[in-house]
């Protein structure tokens, strides 16, 4: 499991990561026990660990891996508000934010795209199942 207990949502399970740094999973794919597909990207290593999350359709999802539409794009019309998950004291916390409310220092750059060609399989497994 990557999240436990999203409010509404339930335990999120990691599909695939999309992409990493040094180990660390920046934007990947979670799925709930419903099935249901969240785009999450990591926005905070350095001060604390941080995360965007958003459910999305399969079809948002294979646009965004063929490069099709942006991440930034993949967020703003998954048609859901963003879920931010913080460190604090009590451990990881869960808010909901609308999607104009998220500072822009958060969010991807406009055009960025995973332009990550191993995700063939991926792309064929996420359209088996629309």
């Amino acid at each position: 499991m990557f999240f436990f207990n999203i409010p509404q949502h339930g335990d999120l399970h990691l599909d695939k990561i999309l992409f990493s740094f040094e180990n660390v999973p920046m934007i990947f794919v979670c799925r709930n026990n419903k099935n249901e597909y969240f785009l999450c990207q990591c926005v905070d290593v350095i001060t604390g660990i941080s995360w965007m999350i958003t459910p999305v359709s399969t079809k948002l999802l294979i646009r965004m891996i063929k490069d099709e539409i942006s991440m930034l794009t993949a967020f703003s019309e998954s048609g859901h508000d963003i879920i931010l998950a913080d460190f604090n004291k009590k451990g990881l916390v869960f808010r909901k934010v609308p999607f104009c409310d998220i500072p822009l220092d958060e969010l991807p750059d406009q055009n960025e795209k995973l332009e990550n060609s191993n995700l063939y399989d991926y792309i064929v497994e996420l359209e088996s199942i629309q």
